[in-house]
C-alpha cells in the first residue's frame, strides 16, 4: 500500500480503534454491573458459580481485544482495507481526474494515481505549494487557499500551454478546472476534497480562451503591478491584497487570511479623512455628485521603526459581492524628500520624471496660490519668470477673484471641480484653462492640502469658436439677404414690366415718357443692389463662361480709369501665358469695380493701385497658409494699393453684409459681402492682407479651367444664332399658358404681356390652383409659366405632380435664385426653361417662344 493510503488510513483508523475501544469498555462495565446484581440476588449456589465463570472468560476476551485493538496486532488492516473500500478508493484511482485530500493546512492525506503520475510525492510539500507550482498557478493557488480556510467551496480555470500529464498526447493548451469541496469527518475533523479535471473539451472554454487569457494577464498584472491595490469592506476588513501591497508591509501572503488586518490599524489619515468610516462617507458622496473620476486622498502608516511613507490613494465606486459592500482602492507610494531650507518639496519620485517630461502645463499651487512646483511644460505656456511666485502673477488681474473663488472651493469642498478660463497677463490675446484637483503631499514639514493645476492655452479654440458664431451669424444674415431680394425681386419684376407697359403707349416727344425712363433705370438699380444681396447669400444667378482674364482687364480699364480721378495711378501687370477662367463677366466686374472704389477711397491725397494676374501651380498653392484653402491650379488676381491700410478688428468683419466704415449716406455695406459671395459662388477664394499704414492687398484665386474646343465653338456659334433670332424673333404666339404666380402684381402683369402678343393666358396664385385648372382643361394647356418658391406647392412639386397625367407638358421657371437652388428637389431627368427675376415683357414673350419651338 503507498503512502498516501497509509495516511488517510492512520487517520480514519486511529479514529476507529478508539470508537471501538470506548464501545468495548462500556460494554464490559455493563456486564459487570448485571453480574453484580445477580451475585448479591443469589449470593450462593449452581448459578452463582456459572456467572463467574462466564464473566472470567468474557474478561479475558475483552482484555485480549482490547489489547489487540490498541497495539494493532490484529483487525488493523482488514479494518483499513474494508474502511477503504468503503470510500471506493479504487474508483478513484480508474477515473481521469486528479484527486487529493488534505488537510486545511494543505498536508496530502490521499492521492489518485493520477496525481502520482505529474507530482513526485513530496510529504513535506503543502498542496497549495504543489498547485502553486503549475505554471501560472500562484495567484490561482492563493485565491483557492483563501477560499478554503474560510471554509468556502471554489474554483479555478487554469491555462497551461501542454498537458500536466507527462505522458500525455495531447497537443496545444489545456484547459483545467481545480476545484476544492471541504468534507467533515469523525470528531471535528476538517478535510479538503481536491479535484482537478481536463476540461478542454468543452467548447465553452475553447471559444473563450482569449477571455481567459486576457482575464489571467490581468489579474497577473494587477499583482505585480508597481502600485498598491486591496479591496475592503464596509467594516474596514482588508479582504484582498496584492503582492506589491504585502512587500510595503511584509505581510506573508501564503498566510493572509480575511480579517487579520483592519484598515485604521495600517494607516493614519489627514483632513476629512480621519477614519476608515469618513472615508467611506466621502467616497459616497463624490460617486453621487455623478463624478466620472476616483475619489482621491492621502494616507501615511509609521513602522515599527518610525519611519513615514505617504500614499496618494484613488478610491472607486463600491460594488456588492455576496450582498456585501466592497471598495477597491489603488495606492500610490509618495517619497518625501526635504530641500536644503525645507521650504520647498518635490513631487513624489515615481511622478517627477512624468511631471517633467509629461507636454501638458502642470504646477502644484497652495491654497493661496503660490507655486510649490511647476513643470516645463507650464513654463513655456504661461512664460512664467522668476518673479512670479503665485498663480495671481501670470493670469489677467480681471480673473483674481474667480481664481480665488475656485481655490476656496477646491480646498473646502474636494468634488468642485470647475475650471475656469482666464487671459495670460500683459497679452490679451491669449487664453488658458485652468484645471484644477486637491492633493495632500508634504510640505514645509509637514501634510498639506495643495492643488494640482493643469493649464491648457485655448486661443485658437476661441478664435475658432468666435469664426463658428460668426459663420451663424453670416449665414443667418445670408438667409435673410435672399429672402428680402426674393420679395424685392418681385416687386421689382412689377415694376419693370409696368414700365415696359407705359413705354409702349408713350412716345419718346411724350413728357412723361423721360419720367418713366428714370423709373425704370432707378428699377435696374434696385436689380443690381439685389444682385448683391444674392451674391452675398450666394443664390445669385451666374452665367460663368470662359473668360481670358488678359482681355478681361483690358476690356475694363477705361471703365476703372474714370474712378480713381487724376491724383491716384493704375497699373495692370498680366501674367504670362494665363490660364483660363470661368466666371460671370458682369457679376466678376462689380468685383474688380467694387475693391478699386475701396482702394480710391484710402487713398484721399493719392496713390497707386496696382491690379496683378498670374498662375498659381499647384507646387505654389501647398504653400500657402490660408484658412480654408484647398491645394489646387489656379489663377491669381491681386489687387493691391499704397493707402492707410486696415486694422485687424475691421479685417475680421469687413465681408459682414451691412458693415461699413464710411460715412452715412457713403456707403451700403454690401460692396466686400458682394464681392465674397461672387467669388465663393465661382468656386474661388478672396483673402485681404493688410497692416495699418502699409496699404491693403486682397488675393483672388480662381480655379483654372480647361476647355473643350469643340463645344466651346459650338457654344460660340449657338451664342451668335441666339443673338441673331432675339434680333428678328416675332414674339407673338397663339398656345395656351398657364401663369403660375403667388404674388398678385406680377401675376398680372404676365397675364397682360402674354395676352398683348396673342397667348392664351390662364392664371393660378398657387400650385395646387394650376393642377384644378389643368383637370379642367385637358389638353388645352401647353406650357406652364411658375414661380418656384409659392405657398402650399412649390415649382418642383407642380411639376412631378403635373407631368403624371401630361408627361409632354413644357414648363418654365421663375425664379431670383439660381437653378442650383432646387434642381435638387426635381428628378434628374427632368427637361424645363429657366427665366430669372426680375426680367421684361419682351424676356418673358421671348422666353415662352423659345420653350414651344423646343
Amino acid at each position: 500500500m503507498d503512502k498516501s493510503f497509509e495516511n488517510i488510513n492512520k487517520l480514519l483508523s486511529t479514529s476507529i480503534r478508539w470508537e471501538i475501544i470506548i464501545g468495548s469498555t462500556i460494554l464490559t462495565i455493563v456486564f459487570l454491573f448485571i453480574i453484580g446484581l445477580i451475585g448479591i440476588s443469589y449470593p450462593q449456589g449452581y448459578f452463582y458459580k456459572a456467572a463467574l465463570i462466564f464473566l472470567l472468560i468474557l474478561a479475558i476476551i475483552g482484555i485480549i481485544a482490547l489489547f489487540s485493538l490498541g497495539t494493532g496486532i490484529f483487525g488493523y488492516s482488514a479494518s483499513a482495507m474494508q474502511l477503504h473500500k468503503d470510500l471506493n478508493f479504487k474508483i478513484f484511482n480508474e477515473m481521469d481526474d486528479v484527486i487529493i485530500v488534505s488537510d486545511l493546512s494543505g498536508f496530502v492525506y490521499y492521492s489518485n494515481q493520477n496525481y502520482q503520475k505529474i507530482f513526485t510525492y513530496r510529504p513535506e510539500s503543502s498542496c497549495y505549494v504543489v498547485i502553486a507550482d503549475l505554471p501560472n498557478a500562484g495567484a490561482l493557488s492563493y485565491r483557492l487557499k483563501a477560499a478554503a480556510l474560510g471554509g468556502f467551496p471554489a474554483q479555478e480555470v487554469l491555462k497551461i500551454d501542454q498537458s500536466i500529464f507527462i505522458h500525455s498526447k495531447k497537443k496545444g493548451s489545456v484547459w483545467y478546472n481545480i476545484s476544492i469541496h471541504p468534507i467533515m469527518v469523525k470528531r471535528g475533523k476538517k478535510l479538503l476534497f481536491w479535484r482537478i479535471t481536463d476540461v478542454s473539451h468543452f467548447q465553452q472554454y475553447q471559444c473563450n480562451e482569449t477571455f481567459f487569457l486576457n482575464s489571467q494577464e490581468a489579474i497577473n498584472h494587477l499583482d505585480q503591478a508597481p502600485i498598491g491595490f486591496l479591496s475592503v469592506n464596509a467594516q474596514g476588513i482588508i479582504i484582498y491584497l496584492n503582492t506589491v501591497f504585502a512587500k510595503w508591509f511584509l505581510i506573508d501572503l501564503a498566510n493572509f487570511t480575511v480579517g487579520q488586518y483592519n484598515f485604521d490599524q495600517l494607516f493614519h489619515s489627514v483632513g476629512n479623512n480621519s477614519t476608515w468610516s469618513d472615508i467611506c462617507w466621502n467616497n459616497n458622496k463624490h460617486q453621487n455628485s455623478n463624478c466620472t473620476i476616483p475619489y482621491t486622498f492621502s494616507l501615511y502608516s509609521i513602522s515599527e521603526t518610525g519611519n513615514k511613507k505617504i500614499f496618494n490613494c484613488f478610491m472607486y465606486a463600491s460594488s456588492l459581492v455576496k450582498d456585501e459592500a466592497i471598495y477597491r482602492i489603488i495606492m500610490v507610494p509618495q517619497k518625501i524628500e526635504k530641500s536644503e531650507n525645507c521650504n520647498q518639496s518635490k513631487l513624489p519620485s515615481i511622478l517627477t520624471e512624468y511631471f517633467n517630461a509629461s507636454p501638458f502645463a502642470i504646477a502644484v499651487v497652495t491654497k493661496k496660490g503660490q507655486f510649490v512646483y511647476v513643470n516645463n511644460a507650464f513654463l513655456l505656456l504661461t512664460g512664467k519668470s522668476s518673479k512670479a511666485v503665485s498663480l495671481y502673477d501670470i493670469i489677467s488681474h480681471c480673473d483674481h477673484v474667480q481664481l480665488e473663488f475656485l481655490l476656496q472651493q477646491i480646498i473646502t469642498n474636494k468634488n468642485y471641480s470647475a475650471p475656469i478660463e482666464t487671459v495670460l497677463e500683459g497679452d490679451k490675446k491669449r487664453y488658458l484653462r485652468l484645471y484644477t484637483m486637491p492633493v495632500t503631499l508634504y510640505h514645509d514639514n509637514a501634510l498639506q492640502d495643495l492643488v494640482i493645476v493643469s493649464g491648457i492655452e485655448i486661443t485658437k479654440q476661441k478664435m475658432l469658436e468666435d469664426k463658428i458664431i460668426q459663420s451663424q451669424k453670416m449665414q443667418a444674415v445670408g438667409q435673410l439677404a435672399g429672402g428680402i431680394a426674393h420679395d424685392f425681386n418681385n416687386v421689382l419684376t412689377a415694376i419693370l414690366m409696368s414700365c415696359d407697359f407705359l413705354l409702349n403707349t408713350h412716345r419718346s416727344s411724350d413728357p412723361a415718357h423721360a419720367d418713366l425712363i428714370n423709373i425704370k433705370n432707378n428699377a435696374n438699380r434696385a436689380a443690381a443692389l439685389v444682385q448683391q444681396l444674392l451674391a452675398f447669400s450666394r443664390k445669385q444667378t451666374l452665367r460663368p463662361e470662359k473668360v481670358d482674364f488678359t482681355e478681361f482687364l483690358s476690356d475694363i480699364r477705361n471703365l476703372i480709369l474714370p474712378l480713381l480721378g487724376n491724383n491716384i495711378q493704375l497699373k495692370i501687370i498680366h501674367g504670362r501665358d494665363l490660364w483660363d477662367v470661368k466666371v460671370d463677366q458682369t457679376s466678376f466686374q462689380r468685383v474688380i469695380m467694387n475693391l478699386v472704389i475701396n482702394a480710391r477711397d484710402a487713398m484721399l491725397d493719392g496713390g497707386i493701385v496696382t491690379i496683378t494676374t498670374n498662375n498659381i501651380t499647384k507646387q505654389q498653392s501647398a504653400e500657402f497658409n490660408y484658412a480654408g484653402f484647398v491645394v489646387g491650379e489656379y489663377v491669381q488676381l491681386t489687387i493691391s494699393d499704397t493707402g492707410t491700410g486696415i486694422s485687424a478688428v475691421i479685417q475680421e468683419k469687413m465681408f459682414e453684409p451691412f458693415f461699413t466704415t464710411k460715412e452715412v449716406g457713403k456707403g451700403t455695406g454690401l460692396g466686400l459681402s458682394m464681392v465674397y459671395g461672387i467669388v465663393k459662388q465661382t468656386g474661388g477664394y478672396i483673402y485681404c492682407d493688410s497692416q495699418e499704414g502699409e496699404g491693403t492687398t486682397f488675393h483672388i484665386f480662381l480655379p483654372r479651367y480647361i476647355s473643350d474646343t469643340r463645344s466651346e465653338i459650338s457654344q460660340q456659334i449657338e451664342k451668335v444664332k441666339v443673338e441673331e433670332q432675339e434680333k428678328n424673333t416675332d414674339l407673338t404666339g397663339s398656345a395656351t399658358v398657364l401663369l403660375v404666380e403667388d404674388e398678385d402684381s406680377v401675376r398680372m402683369s404676365g397675364v397682360r404681356a402674354l395676352q398683348m402678343r396673342g397667348y392664351t393666358v390662364l392664371e393660378a396664385a398657387s400650385g395646387l390652383e394650376a393642377l384644378a385648372i389643368l383637370e379642367e382643361n385637358r389638353g388645352v394647356v401647353d406650357i406652364i409659366v411658375s414661380d418656384v418658391v409659392m405657398p402650399e406647392m412649390d415649382g418642383p412639386t407642380l411639376l412631378i405632380e403635373a407631368r403624371k397625367n401630361y408627361p409632354d407638358i413644357k414648363i418654365i421657371f421663375v425664379s431670383g435664385y439660381t437653378k442650383d437652388a432646387f434642381t435638387k428637389n426635381l428628378p434628374k431627368d427632368a427637361v424645363f426653361g429657366f427665366l430669372s427675376k426680375p426680367f421684361t415683357l419682351k424676356q418673358l414673350a421671348l422666353a415662352v417662344k423659345e420653350t414651344l419651338a423646343q
